[in-house]
């Protein structure tokens, strides 16, 4: 057990971020938990003198907001009535913004103006966001609820992948598989980000024999895998303590042939595959293919986790090989 945790902590990744009647969310919605939001106007009111108001921006006046009772939408109106544009890249960027400072609230309050205003024309993503938005506020019933009465123009890929994603991040194992097997009845186009959710959760209820199958599901759907499949992949197999040196070599020849970018954590995931099965040659080549890397630089830091969590779990052996390993390779 103590291998796969670790399997699983040198591999975790950080990830990205998605019309039922809910047509407005006003002020008196129940506050939802935020961290707090700090900047150069901490400490002062959400009035504004009217001097501040005409040299502010639009995402000024929004992050002055900083409880969530307090209305987006209110500030969005005030700024039309004053006669100011409100563009839809505008709008998207601070819902962007917002939702990097977990403020889902507010965020949702700029795509409910989105969505009540016949003059923006939404994008597949702002449908997507909506739904991510919905079962951060509302929670899974009101995404779900959103999407089922979306339209069905409206329910493309993206929409469904949103929903997977919160389904995922919830660990809802049968709603998962049960949307997944609908969306392949759909017959929409897939990429690989679709896939990669299954597999993060397959992962993270320790289902690791499931994230072969949904490999083999891309291939005979002709999807290529991304950087990020790949490493699911490989751990996978690493976690699972059953990976043998031709089925590690095979996946990693694989990767290096995509001509995708790689980057440090795919260096880090097939060398501490490669040190679970005590192969130190291989490691020391991934390690040479890492510094002659046009497109990622070699990471010191990053090996030095890798040392400091195969100390942690008792496997100093491992530690002490890699150190040498590192020592010999400069």
């Amino acid at each position: 057990m103590s291998a796969r945790a670790l399997i699983l902590t040198l591999t975790r990744n950080a990830r990205r971020a998605k019309k039922i009647p809910f047509r407005s969310i006003s002020s008196s919605t129940e506050a939802v938990k935020q961290e707090p939001i700090t900047g150069t106007h901490e400490g002062r009111s959400d009035e504004l003198t009217e001097k501040e108001e005409e040299n502010d921006d639009l995402k000024s006046r929004i992050f002055r907001l900083r409880l969530p009772k307090r209305s987006v939408t209110s500030v969005l109106q005030k700024w039309a009535n004053e006669g100011r544009l409100i563009t839809l890249s505008d709008l998207r960027r601070i819902s962007k913004d917002l939702r990097k400072s977990h403020r889902y609230k507010h965020a949702l309050e700029i795509s409910e103006w989105m969505v009540s205003h016949d003059e923006y024309k939404l994008s597949e993503s702002d449908y997507a966001v909506r739904i991510d938005l919905m079962t951060q506020v509302f929670g899974i019933d009101a995404a779900e609820r959103y999407f089922e009465g979306l339209p069905s123009s409206a329910k493309t890929s993206e929409a469904y992948t949103a929903l997977l994603h919160c389904y995922a991040r919830s660990k809802l194992i049968e709603k998962a598989e049960d949307l997944y097997e609908r969306l392949k009845g759909t017959y929409l186009s897939l990429d690989a980000i679709t896939y990669n959710e299954l597999m993060t959760l397959y992962m993270s209820v320790g289902q690791l024999g499931k994230v072969s199958l949904i490999v083999e599901d891309m291939k005979r759907q002709n999807v290529a895998p991304d950087l990020f499949t790949y490493n699911l992949w490989i751990s996978s197999y690493a976690a699972a303590l059953n990976m043998d040196e031709d089925t590690l070599d095979q996946i990693w020849k694989s990767l290096r042939t995509t001509r995708q970018k790689m980057t440090g954590r795919n260096y880090i995931c097939v060398l501490s595959s490669y040190l679970m099965m005590g192969h130190l040659k291989e490691v020391g080549d991934i390690i040479d293919q890492w510094k002659q890397c046009a497109t990622s630089e070699f990471n010191g830091n990053l090996c030095n986790k890798v040392l400091v969590a195969f100390k942690e779990i008792g496997m100093a052996d491992k530690a002490t090989s890699f150190q040498m390993v590192l020592g010999e390779k400069g």
